[in-house]
């Protein structure tokens, strides 16, 4: 309810998400040091040539704690100031354009900030379309940092149809440009693993991530041939989107046999049953969440860009099942 209790603008609304994001990720990390599980097990914490040993489930903790505080502090009052200055910018013009200007400094200081502090999230970044199989660990990072770029599509779009608005007083369809370079990472990975491993399962993984694109090309199409487009059409491959990568989540990243039974073993589970339950249904929810508003005539629910924190606490049920199927399989 954040778009409705305080002005978040679409622009800055990708740095407050990063900043939630944060939060999630410590909140993940506290749940499994609860079960006794060490996240370095599955995730690597340190550079590959760096010879020190892994941080431990402790150091882990506190590292994130302590990155997540000093980026709130740093960025939130940037966040403040962009919602206290939107009922008065436009009274003055000095003050319009600092409006403006903040969303692209506020994201600027948090890319800066997250490649400078965590040496392995830039050491994976500048090398991300070469994908790293080996060892399982390093390669966890790479498709945990990718997949999770993937959930901030929509607004890395809304971010880049700011920038265009600001810096170059336009508009294009830079936009969908920029929505498909998550879908292009992934995709380019998952060819490079099939290259080097031959193994089928990265090729229906790539399929899964090519069913972005119709969808992108029918918002393309509605924008530039209005009268002729069908929502329909898009509508299809929505749901042939939701539904494959809904069945990926369940059984390929998370390793689950069934909905029902999960998995064959009781003990290959980290957590309670109803852990995975509930996770199940977020994912479906969440997956499906276009379906729930067509009757509403609209694409939220309860608020204006509801589904992005949505698919953000999606992500980070993803993210925590994703490392249990890693731990645990």
């Amino acid at each position: 309810m954040l778009d409705s209790i305080i002005y978040v603008s679409g622009a800055e609304r990708i740095s407050l998400l990063v900043l939630l994001s944060t939060c999630t990720w410590c909140w993940i990390i506290e749940k499994f040091a609860s079960y006794r599980i060490n996240v370095s097990s599955v995730v690597q914490t340190r550079l590959p040539l760096e010879l020190r040993a892994p941080l431990t489930q402790f150091q882990l903790q506190k590292a994130s704690r302590s990155f997540t505080w000093s980026l709130w502090i740093r960025a939130f009052p940037l966040l403040a100031l962009g919602t206290l200055l939107h009922p008065v910018a436009e009274k003055f013009n000095w003050l319009l354009l600092l409006e403006q200007s903040i969303p692209l400094f506020e994201f600027i200081l948090i890319v800066w900030l997250i490649l400078r502090n965590c040496p392995l999230i830039s050491y994976c970044a500048g090398r991300i379309l070469l994908i790293e199989s080996k060892p399982k660990e390093l390669r966890n990072v790479y498709i945990l940092l990718s997949d999770t770029l993937t959930s901030f599509s929509k607004p890395l779009v809304d971010f880049s149809l700011y920038v265009t608005a600001f810096l170059f007083d336009t508009e294009s369809h830079v936009d969908l440009a920029v929505a498909m370079v998550p879908v292009t990472i992934r995709m380019v990975q998952c060819i490079r693993e099939f290259i080097m491993t031959r193994e089928k399962q990265h090729l229906f993984n790539t399929m899964k991530y090519s069913t972005n694109i119709p969808i992108l090309v029918c918002v393309w199409y509605s924008r530039v041939q209005p009268d002729k487009f069908q929502y329909d059409t898009q509508l299809w491959f929505m749901l042939l989107n939701a539904s494959y990568t809904f069945f990926w989540d369940v059984f390929m990243d998370w390793k689950l046999q069934s909905m029902f039974k999960l998995r064959s073993k009781a003990d290959s589970l980290a957590f309670p049953r109803i852990f995975y339950y509930v996770g199940i249904i977020i994912d479906l929810i969440v997956k499906y969440w276009w379906f729930w508003t067509l009757h509403r005539g609209s694409n939220a629910l309860f608020f204006p860009s509801e589904i992005q924190y949505l698919e953000i606490f999606r992500r980070a049920v993803w993210v925590f099942f994703k490392l249990e199927a890693e731990h645990m399989c």
